[in-house]
């Protein structure tokens, strides 16, 4: 039986190959004539690697580097292109939304994740599907409670991987997903 075995050290490259006696016993050979040698070789303090680079480049001492700071960029855009897109909502007046209260009496929402949930599921209910933000937004207004200070970021949270309680396309193109309409219609507090 023909054996093979292959040693490669950076740019040292052995090869034996024979009778599989052969082969095992030059490898012990070299094994042992490695493991001789790394015993031999005390190793040296990280200092006196320094000091002896140091006298090898005529260096007196060592000066130590500030690291660099890189600064977060914008990913290439001027400073007066504003880094996200700017949406300020606006009411729909001629929104028909005939019902919203009592539908938003139902349940006890406890983040505007959750009431974006509901007020698309209205507006889905009602007509509107997809919805806008803008009507969402007045939903907001005409159940008189308090809208979220980042509008865009509620529907966007809404949307992500957390909840996936709707399907955003843009600030036009809103729709209650399969998941959202099971956490409204299975898992969302209702009220007595």
């Amino acid at each position: 039986m023909n054996t093979k075995i292959h040693f490669s050290q950076g740019d040292t490259v052995f090869d034996v190959e024979g009778d599989a006696d052969v082969v095992r016993e030059v490898y012990r050979d070299l094994k042992g004539a490695l493991v001789g040698r790394l015993a031999m070789v005390k190793p040296m303090p990280l200092r006196e690697h320094i000091a002896d680079a140091l006298e090898d480049t005529g260096a007196t001492e060592v000066q130590r580097k500030k690291p660099v700071r890189r600064k977060k960029g914008n990913s290439g855009s001027t400073s007066s292109e504003p880094r996200a897109e700017a949406y300020q909502p606006s009411l729909v007046k001629d929104l028909k939304a005939p019902g919203l209260e009592e539908f938003y009496g139902k349940f006890i929402p406890k983040s505007h994740s959750e009431k974006v949930l509901m007020f698309a599921h209205f507006l889905r209910e009602s007509g509107y599907d997809p919805c806008t933000a803008n009507q969402i937004f007045t939903c907001y207004k005409l159940v008189n409670i308090a809208r979220p200070k980042a509008f865009k970021q509620a529907i966007i949270d809404a949307h992500g991987t957390k909840f996936g309680y709707v399907e955003y396309g843009g600030v036009d193109n809103i729709r209650v997903t399969t998941i959202g309409e099971d956490y409204l219609n299975f898992k969302m507090q209702k009220n007595s």
